[in-house]
């Protein structure tokens, strides 16, 4: 058979192998993505972020392989070299090579995903599979035409599903307002209401701050600030990481209610009718919104629309690596719409890690981006000086001190030395510079409270300071997500500043995150929905009492959200004693937090009377939520 040659290797051969190989490689890995993802979604949610992802990946297989067929006249003395007659034959033992290696992957990252390979591993393995290919290719070498038509049907396969994936694409990145949102028109009822600033950083702990009695002087501003505020010390937040958190600051339901378990599941129950912005603005509050982190799952619930000012955060964000701007530019184009906008540069998907690879954020790590926290609040600033109509509700969520832990100039180095040889993994260092984010976030904080426009808003503004959830550094758990509930992750500043007040004061007493909502209303003189779980502090504020009651945090990102709940983490509070209880562990964890405030000391044997009339509370808790669903 007459073989062909370098030059008539033609473009649409390449490309046929190319792209097969590339489609290959993604539906494994949808199907791997799909097996989270329906999790908390159905495949009718799913099926346009395959789609999105199959229009990325079949452009960059385009690319691909005409990079491919202009390298083979380069190589084709190499080709020779080797005593092969045509250079298709190198790359036909180059995708044996790829193809075996893609088969190696998944097996991996399937069959044993939590099992660490060292480079010398890797290495020894790529060169197994260089030797696996070697019989296979010499079986294959005289087929490469009968290889080459093999792949057609597939080439139309996967051909027909990338043109049927545009016009899918088109119309979900296109239809607006899919969940229907309620227009409201801001009345001019009551015009005498307060408005109301609420501002939240993202994993700030009060473990770390000074104004909680952290050794370290994170907080000098706040701490003065606050003596003319109701400063409350023991405020839980509703989930240790970012959406599940926030959807209970909108809603004023906890996790288990609201249904927000995973990163990607933006899908709050009710989410589009029964939350905050929405009774505010009936009630003629001005809403505005400025946030720094795309996990606040406002957007995807039609939530967006009860606000007149909205800014996302890629408002406030800049690339540190070519990685972080593709994708601050994906989550704008296609955040609101595609739950998985960011499937193509995710850090375990193969382009993803070629480009962390090939990149280095500008701190020399491997950072994507960062948000730039003087440009929050200069915003808002300069929104406020445009004289908004009053009374306004305005939210900021700041990034900082979360993740990448860089402290700019002069806070870097002020709490601990700074080394390049220091890494993320070394604790001690990483305390440091998360100390330093948080001396540079009270910083900036002080300069907001005393910019000119602000203060001359103060006679009749109410300044809210929290956060999501907390940072851990201790109990071998690093940051915050995950299964664990410490105290790290769940103690979260309250503080509550009133117009004019000059009264100080402090109070101790257990409440929850769910409680913010509901007291904001009862400031704005808004009556609290029965929806709502938690319940208005304002009692606090005037020198009252409530009834002590039981605070809950919980992870429970290992459960379907449209399914029961049998897997995850639970904590309860009451009095000074806390419960953590792993559901599918049946582990539980029981402290006494005024003997024991590192929580070192599991005293769920040794009070078992105590701990098990707490495990109830949680066991009867769940049973009643797991009513609503079948399976």
């Amino acid at each position: 058979m007459k073989t062909k040659g370098v030059s008539s290797l033609s473009y649409s051969q390449v490309f046929r192998i190319t792209f097969v190989v590339f489609f290959l490689f993604l539906m494994g890995d949808a199907f791997y993505r799909w097996d989270g993802f329906k999790y908390y979604a159905s495949f009718a949610e799913f099926l346009p972020n395959l789609s999105l992802v199959s229009l990325f990946w079949s452009i960059l297989a385009t690319v691909t392989a005409l990079l491919v067929w202009l390298s083979i006249r380069l190589i084709s003395s190499f080709a020779l070299l080797f005593k092969w007659k045509n250079a298709q034959h190198f790359f036909l033992f180059l995708y044996l090579v790829v193809a075996l290696a893609t088969i190696t992957y998944f097996i991996k990252r399937f069959v044993w995903p939590d099992i660490p390979l060292s480079f010398y591993i890797k290495l020894a393995m790529l060169f197994v599979i260089i030797l696996m290919s070697i019989p296979i290719y010499r079986l294959l070498q005289n087929k490469y035409d009968v290889i080459h038509e093999r792949l057609i049907p597939l080439v139309w396969l996967f051909g027909i599903f990338v043109i049927i994936s545009v016009p899918i694409v088109v119309v979900n990145a296109t239809l607006k307002g899919k969940i229907a949102s309620e227009h409201i028109a801001s009345s001019g009822v009551k015009t005498d209401r307060p408005n109301i600033i609420l501002i939240t950083f993202d994993a700030m702990t009060t473990r770390d701050m000074s104004i909680y009695g952290y050794h370290r002087p994170t907080t000098p501003f706040m701490t003065e600030w606050a003596k003319k505020a109701n400063l409350f010390s023991g405020l839980k937040a509703a989930g240790n990481w970012t959406s599940p958190s926030m959807s209970s600051i909108i809603t004023g339901k906890r996790v288990w209610t609201h249904r927000v378990f995973q990163p990607h599941a933006s899908h709050i129950d009710k989410g589009n009718t029964e939350n905050i912005p929405k009774l505010l603005k009936q009630n003629g509050y001005y809403n505005m919104a400025f946030l720094s982190n795309w996990l606040v799952p406002f957007s995807r619930n039609g939530i967006d629309k009860y606000f007149d000012i909205f800014h996302k955060s890629g408002n406030f964000s800049y690339g540190l690596n070519m990685t972080g701007l593709i994708e601050i530019k994906l989550q704008e184009l296609f955040g609101d719409n595609f739950s998985l906008f960011d499937w193509i540069v995710k850090k375990d998907f193969v382009f993803g890690k070629l480009l962390d690879f090939m990149f280095v954020d500008v701190f020399e790590k491997r950072d994507r981006y960062y948000y730039n926290l003087p440009k929050m609040f200069d915003t808002f600033i300069h929104n406020i000086g445009n004289n908004p109509p009053e009374p306004f509700f305005a939210w900021m969520h700041i990034w900082q001190p979360h993740t990448p832990y860089i402290p700019p100039a002069p806070f870097k180095g002020m709490f601990g030395p700074v080394s390049k040889k220091s890494s993320a993994s070394d604790v001690l260092t990483s305390r440091d510079r998360y100390d330093e984010l948080v001396r540079y976030c009270d910083e900036e904080f002080n300069k907001f409270i005393n910019s000119t426009q602000i203060k001359e808003k103060l006679k009749n503004t109410i300044i809210i300071v929290s956060a999501d959830h907390g940072e851990s550094f201790e109990h071998g758990y690093q940051q915050h997500g995950g299964p664990h509930l410490y105290e790290q992750v769940t103690s979260i500043p309250l503080i509550i500043k009133e117009p004019g007040q000059e009264d100080g004061q402090v109070v101790n007493d257990l409440v929850g995150q769910i409680d913010i909502p509901a007291t904001i209303l009862d400031l704005a003189d808004i009556t609290v929905p029965e929806w709502m779980e938690g319940r208005s502090l304002v009692p606090f504020l005037r020198g009252e009492k409530l009834e002590a009651r039981p605070v809950y945090s919980m992870s429970l990102d290992s459960n379907p959200s449209n399914s029961r709940i049998t897997k995850g983490s639970v904590a309860i509070w009451e009095g000074n004693y806390k419960l953590v209880y792993y559901i599918d562990k049946d582990e539980k964890l029981l402290f006494n937090l005024e003997q024991d405030p590192a929580e070192l000391n599991n005293l769920y044997d040794k009070e078992h009377e105590t701990g098990q009339r707490l495990l109830n509370i949680i066991r009867d808790n769940i049973e009643t939520v797991n009513k609503n669903y079948l399976n």
